[in-house]
């Protein structure tokens, strides 16, 4: 349990009532958006455009690559493959989204970005 969450900001939504802990809280010796990743998330800048949706910090995103730039016997075949479920915005500037994913899904980012093919999709 944190042992003042007062004016330390969450890195992901929590419930009314929840007990809060440390890790879930930003801030330690990370500044800025990195602050809002947890242990478990990686960042990445994706490129926007007149096409990338409006997003705002602490939305909520899918992030899609062609499917034969991301290819693998666990992706479904199709013209797209969702390579991120639930990546969290932690920055917006004019020419990039800032996202954090989990590590899990970081090598399909970083593979899809590496090819200048990431598609960004408002989730809930």
């Amino acid at each position: 349990m944190a042992v003042s969450p007062v004016g330390r900001s969450v890195t992901r939504s929590i419930a009314r009532d929840e007990v809060v802990l440390e890790r879930r809280l930003a801030g330690g010796s990370a500044t800025g958006p990195a602050s809002q990743l947890d242990e478990n998330s990686l960042a990445f800048a994706i490129p926007s455009d007149a096409s990338t949706p409006p997003t705002r910090i602490g939305d909520h995103v899918a992030l899609y690559a062609p499917s034969e730039v991301v290819a693998s016997s666990t992706r479904t075949s199709g013209p797209a493959s969702r390579i991120a479920d639930r990546a969290v915005v932690i920055a917006v500037s004019e020419e990039a989204i800032t996202v954090g994913v989990v590590i899990a899904e970081a090598s399909a980012v970083a593979k899809a970005l590496l090819s200048a093919s990431v598609i960004i999709a408002l989730a809930d």
